[in-house]
């Protein structure tokens, strides 16, 4: 998990580490992408639902992540290649 070893030793807050933790538990090994709901993610980080949606932004504003709005569902590609 060389990944959250190195968001967790950056200047984020802890939820947003805590979000980005959830997401790599479903993001795709191969290209990295994951679509878990809000809810989903909140349930598992046991957060509530506007914070996880504040630190989305936080992970979007610091390139820790892309969002992709669609229809219905988040497309949230992981910035790996950035580390």
């Amino acid at each position: 998990m060389y990944f959250y070893r190195k968001i967790c030793s950056s200047d984020l807050p802890a939820n947003a580490v805590n979000v980005y933790k959830v997401l790599l538990q479903y993001a795709n090994r191969t290209t990295w992408c994951c679509f878990p709901s809000v809810r989903t993610i909140a349930h598992d980080s046991k957060l509530s639902e506007r914070t996880v949606r504040r630190q989305l932004n936080v992970l979007v504003s610091h390139g820790y992540i892309y969002e992709y709005q669609g229809r219905e569902k988040i497309m949230v590609l992981l910035a790996i290649c950035i580390f």
